[in-house]
């Protein structure tokens, strides 16, 4: 079992960049319950969310490896910091990110999630 690393590929370009500290496996399928409390530790709030109405705004967006191509000295920008800032302002219901290279950790620590 290889996990966070494709062999196909000799760079660490389409591979995981961070880290895994807790992987669990089951033969089984998990409930909710023991999913939601094996996470708990993580976060100080679980909650379910409140549903403002009966439609949900789901937003597909690639942030194009990470926000890494802008920078503030080249661009007047940070591209990782333009991109939390969306976020923050944003009135969807649901945000994916593809090409996030790295920077994912740093969005949503940044927004609390």
């Amino acid at each position: 079992m290889r996990i966070g690393r494709n062999e196909q590929f000799t760079s660490s370009y389409k591979s995981f960049q961070g880290s895994i500290d807790d992987l669990k496996i089951f033969g089984r399928v998990i409930s909710q319950n023991e999913i939601r409390s094996s996470f708990e530790k993580y976060s100080e709030i679980v909650t379910e969310p409140e549903l403002k109405s009966d439609v949900i705004t789901v937003v597909d967006w690639n942030i194009w490896h990470g926000g890494t191509h802008f920078t503030l000295d080249e661009d007047g920008f940070d591209g990782i910091e333009r991109i939390i800032e969306y976020i923050k302002n944003a009135d969807e219901d649901i945000i994916l990110m593809q090409e996030t290279y790295g920077a994912g950790p740093k969005i949503y620590s940044t927004l609390g999630f």
